[in-house]
């Protein structure tokens, strides 16, 4: 069995942070060797596993270090972006193997003959809630503010006022002093414990996939949720194992959840049994110890993630500080006087010394959008000395 190392930004999400510690005791529970990395990456040798490493892996090492790093790892996906596409995609497409929580996203993967495993990260015992047995907290809303949800959260407001609820929102903290965030994983699995139903609204960029980063936990203590529709809920079914409402009507359909006690907790209670027995962490760990026995050699690809969002328009000015912006990222190189409001000469500290063996040259008219990727793949090459001129 390869020996694994866990690559665990302590910046990420404390979601993403309490799944990565319930997957390390359950991959060292079936007899694997893990290592966990906090902030770094590990020296070269063995198997890597990184979460989402859209939240927080570029903040640890830099781009060509990551490219070599997710040579020989497994990205564990659960976060998708517009459209359902991975929002984790360009490591996807680097790394030696892909594991996803969505079928949507498992599916696109596979019709581009990516190495992917369907998983499922629904169930462990650390997720679990202390309950006092009665479940006293009629509606909890745990929304992160995004577009899309401000006036679904408008909505519940009649419904909310003279029941027990809590509402956790991120742009809470000037209004109430608390948000999303600052609500610490145990107190939040406390309160799902005793909650009957979660609201949850995917914002509307993401709406085509279901958010298991914040419904793993809310499924395992078997409350009932309510979400607005989305087309990417396997293997839950609408009505039996949640509850589905368009945006219009999500306020409706809680009241009338919340006057049938009986539906509510069939519904949740269904919810817990399909996490529990389908989509459990313990066989998550097993298809990624299975991926990791079977990974190829190391490829020699050398495209470089970025997970930065390139400006919309392509005009000289935005396409030159775009330049001088990754040249300073990515290679600490220092900006030239600017001229006109932008740089038009960049150079590195050290190019009067280099002796380069090969020139990459980068052509700039109306490329702006590529200009990114370009001097990344560059820089990423290994075993000869490159200059890139753009």
């Amino acid at each position: 069995m390869p020996r694994i190392t866990v690559v665990a930004p302590t910046r990420a999400s404390p979601l993403r942070g309490s799944i990565v510690e319930a997957l390390v005791a359950q991959l060292r529970a079936r007899g694997a060797e893990v290592d966990l990395c906090d902030d770094r990456l590990p020296p070269p040798g063995g198997i890597g596993l990184v979460l989402d490493p859209h939240d927080g892996l570029e903040r640890i090492a830099s781009a060509p270090e990551i490219s070599r790093f997710l040579q020989h790892a497994i990205v564990l996906s659960s976060a998708a972006g517009p459209d359902g596409r991975p929002r984790d995609r360009p490591f996807l497409e680097v790394a030696a193997a892909a594991a996803v929580t969505s079928p949507l996203l498992a599916s696109r993967l596979v019709s581009e003959e990516r190495r992917v495993e369907l998983v499922g990260i629904g169930f462990d015992e650390t997720y679990l809630g202390a309950s006092a047995g009665e479940r006293t907290n009629d509606v909890a809303v745990l929304l992160p503010s995004a577009a899309g949800r401000d006036h679904v959260i408008a909505q519940l407001a009649s419904v909310l006022a003279d029941r027990p609820h809590e509402l956790r929102l991120d742009y809470s903290r000037e209004l109430i002093g608390r948000s999303a965030t600052e609500l610490g994983v145990s107190a939040r699995r406390d309160l799902l414990a005793r909650t009957r139903v979660v609201v949850f609204a995917p914002d509307e960029l993401n709406r085509p996939c279901l958010d298991w980063l914040h419904l793993h936990d809310v499924f395992a203590n078997g409350c009932c949720v309510l979400t607005s529709r989305t087309m990417d809920l396997g293997p839950l079914v609408p009505s039996e194992h949640l509850v589905t409402a368009g945006p219009s009507s999500i306020a409706w359909v809680l009241e009338s959840l919340l006057s049938e006690r009986e539906l509510e907790r069939r519904v949740g209670e269904a919810g817990r049994a399909l996490v529990e027995a389908e989509l459990p962490l313990g066989s998550c760990a097993e298809a990624l110890l299975d991926l990791a026995a079977s990974l190829p050699p190391v490829s020699g690809r050398r495209f470089v993630p970025s997970t930065r969002t390139m400006p919309d328009a392509a005009s000289d000015a935005a396409a030159a500080e775009t330049v001088a912006r990754i040249a300073l990222e990515n290679a600490a190189l220092r900006r030239a006087a600017p001229v006109n409001g932008y740089a038009t000469s960049v150079e590195s500290a050290g190019y009067a010394s280099a002796q380069p063996e090969v020139s990459v040259i980068v052509p700039l008219h109306n490329y702006g959008h590529f200009v990114e990727s370009a001097i990344e793949s560059a820089l990423a090459s290994t075993g000869v000395s490159v200059e890139v001129v753009v």
